[in-house]
């Protein structure tokens, strides 16, 4: 999502199973800029990407704060009844507390992050499990929405900064 908003339109994403490891993307040229989270309004400063861009010395380009939406999606036909385990990224999981104040008996499942959850969930036609992410999430995966806006604190916010490597010339369309 932030990605899009620094660039309307043309660009490939080149997908990335850690910060660390589009860091390394960007330092070998195998992708031209890098969009990383470095704030939440809630959590704080995410100390682990700030040492990143510091020790990469990456320039900042531009930045962008990016409302935090999460929503509870299945595999089609599923209902909540059916739910017995809930996939996210430790961090979702803890930004939807209310949610599973309400829902005692389901287990929250922490995993790396909330696309592989959907793809985790897809690939094994996971009927009992149900994943906390985005709508782009769902709208990727083909996924049902069936709880929307399951985040306990509604004006939460994550920065997300566009890096280049080394010193670049600035672009005129930033």
């Amino acid at each position: 999502m932030a990605a899009r908003k620094f660039f309307t339109e043309g660009i490939e994403i080149v997908p990335c199973d850690s910060f660390q490891s589009s860091c390394y993307k960007l330092l070998n040229g195998e992708a031209d800029y890098c969009v990383m989270a470095v704030e939440n309004s809630i959590t704080g400063v995410l100390n682990e990407n700030e040492e990143l861009i510091r020790r990469n010395k990456f320039q900042i380009l531009r930045h962008v704060d990016l409302p935090i939406r999460l929503h509870l999606m299945t595999l089609r036909g599923v209902e909540m009844k059916d739910v017995k385990e809930i996939h996210s990224h430790p961090v979702a999981i803890q930004q939807c507390k209310s949610f599973f104040d309400q829902y005692p008996s389901v287990k929250a499942v922490e995993k790396k992050d909330t696309a592989s959850c959907a793809k985790e969930m897809v690939k094994n036609n996971f009927r009992d499990v149900a994943v906390i992410a985005g709508d782009a999430v769902a709208t990727h995966f083909s996924l049902q929405i069936i709880f929307h806006n399951i985040e306990s604190a509604k004006n939460n916010f994550t920065r997300f900064v566009l890096l280049a490597p080394q010193q670049l010339p600035l672009l005129s369309n930033f």
